[in-house]
């Protein structure tokens, strides 16, 4: 087991025994989520530093430093990668491909203006999806991008305002904006095929400050969590709301499949549904 925390540190436990192998300590917390591939572990650090260490021992192999922020985000990083590749956002916007054995880096594409004294200071992006030869992620600026994953060169984007991990299938992309809306969208042109409002069941006072904070999609449905302990059940052919579940008072995590069950954690326990669950 790897991994990294808000203070800066970065471990190897045995997964067995829970045993600690190795530990190091960086100057900098990390911000991002950690991804490991081929012996190496990736992580980016407060400084916008992607940083690549060896498993064995947890020495650094390389890293890539981008412009620091004035103001450190609560959203954590994306990185994505393959064996030849590692792909991932800093918090100003900017979005970064390099050669994953070298460091090396292939393109670099910024998506906001810098050049604006702290016009970035409040930006969250959602996680980096991969698809084929594209890149899709968006943020709470109003912005899903679709990206050429060779080049960096915009394939498409639209007017959408969104943190949460977009998830693709077959040739649509969904996603579901902080006003509320389940977006179909389709991956090649970025035309919207369908727009659904989710929120029509809450009452004025509860939409004041109700934020969704994730979702997923099983068995043709949609399950969208919120931090006020609703779970929303949306048809993934329709859009429209078939079902809201209240299961706690309090902030619910994003929703987790995991042996064909339904996981949600509260502040306090895990929630969870077996599949006969409607």
């Amino acid at each position: 087991i790897y991994a990294i925390d808000n203070i800066g540190k970065y471990y190897s436990l045995d997964s067995n025994t829970g045993k600690l192998i190795w530990i190091n300590q960086h100057k900098v917390p990390f911000i991002s989520q950690i991804k490991i591939f081929n012996n190496k572990i990736f992580a980016i650090d407060g400084d916008n530093t992607l940083r690549c260490y060896s498993i064995v021992d947890g020495k650094e192999i390389w890293n890539i430093k981008t412009q620091p922020a004035f103001i450190k985000t609560n959203k954590k990083l994306s990185i994505v990668l393959n064996s030849n590749f590692v792909v991932f956002s800093n918090t100003l916007g900017d979005i970064i491909k390099a050669d994953i054995e070298t460091g090396k880096l292939i393109w670099f594409l910024p998506t906001q203006n810098t050049l604006v004294p702290y016009s970035t200071n409040f930006l969250e992006t959602s996680d980096i999806v991969l698809k084929d030869k594209s890149i899709y992620f968006s943020n709470n600026f109003s912005k899903l991008y679709s990206l050429n994953l060779n080049n960096g060169i915009l394939n498409w984007e639209q007017n959408i305002n969104s943190i949460l991990r977009p998830i693709i299938i077959d040739d649509i992309l969904f996603t579901v904006s902080e006003e509320g809306y389940l977006l179909a969208i389709d991956v090649f042109k970025g035309d919207i095929i369908r727009s659904s409002y989710i929120l029509h069941k809450f009452k004025r006072k509860q939409l004041n400050n109700l934020f969704l904070q994730g979702f997923l999609i099983a068995s043709n449905k949609v399950i969208i969590t919120t931090n006020h302990g609703y779970i929303i059940l949306c048809s993934l052919n329709t859009g429209k709301v078939e079902k809201i579940l209240k299961i706690s008072n309090s902030e619910l995590s994003e929703p987790l499949i995991s042996d064909n069950k339904l996981h949600v954690i509260t502040r306090s326990s895990v929630v969870v549904f077996d599949k006969r669950t409607n």
